[in-house]
């Protein structure tokens, strides 16, 4: 099959514990590919097959017990839940993903879980806004947290697992013109990769620089 290079992100690879194929709910360890839909699929790239398998979110077995799998990337394992669930069933935490699977389990330290953010009026009217993001200093691994989670983060506080994460802040424009505003966004995601010293931030943002963009404010 044939998709645009720029719709797609390729040669992403799991060493297990995040996804799982569609087909018959087992565990995968391997490339994989996103498509501009968030979906993801089997492969390094859509021409590793003529009808490449979907990959869903892996759950394990029930009948495991207290032997829960460390989620890698839990910034991706709620992204797949959102394309399949809606953000309303996202799993925030290892508390809710313990209490869904009766497993009781509960973490020394806290730790940064995925947040989506929505714009206020007040801030359309501003029109800017901050978004906070966290990056592990060892891999380039991404989350978009809210403002509590950031600071936390940044004041090292002593009940929360800040140790492994880098966390920033970018301003995000989000009225003007078109074409000034994708722009400036993108602008600023590249600036952000220079100062931490780390590319990833635009594959993670999907290369989305009009996300919560608005012309009408009225609507």
């Amino acid at each position: 099959m044939y998709i645009p290079l720029n719709k797609i992100i390729t040669n992403l690879y799991t060493n297990g514990g995040e996804l799982a194929l569609k087909s018959n709910n087992q565990e995968y360890i391997g490339d994989y590919w996103k498509d501009y839909q968030g979906k993801i699929y089997v492969g390094k790239n859509p021409n590793s097959s003529n009808s490449p398998s979907l990959l869903i979110p892996f759950v394990p077995p029930s009948n495991q017990g207290s032997k829960v799998p460390f989620i890698q990337n839990a910034a991706l394992y709620n992204e797949i839940w959102e394309e399949y669930d809606g953000p309303h069933t996202i799993t925030p935490s290892l508390q809710t993903y313990n209490r869904v699977k009766d497993i009781d389990i509960e973490p020394t330290l806290k730790t940064p879980y995925q947040h989506f953010p929505q714009p206020t009026k007040d801030d359309y009217s501003l029109g800017v806004f901050t978004r906070y993001f966290t990056v592990k200093h060892n891999q380039s691994t991404y989350s978009e947290i809210d403002k509590d989670t950031f600071d936390s983060l940044n004041s090292q506080k002593t009940d929360w697992n800040w140790q492994p994460y880098l966390p920033f802040s970018i301003p995000w424009t989000l009225t003007g013109e078109e074409k000034v505003v994708d722009q400036t966004n993108k602008s600023i995601v590249y600036l952000q990769e220079k100062r931490n010293k780390k590319l990833g931030l635009r594959e993670f943002l999907r290369f989305n620089y009009l996300k919560f963009y608005q012309t009408n404010l009225d609507t």
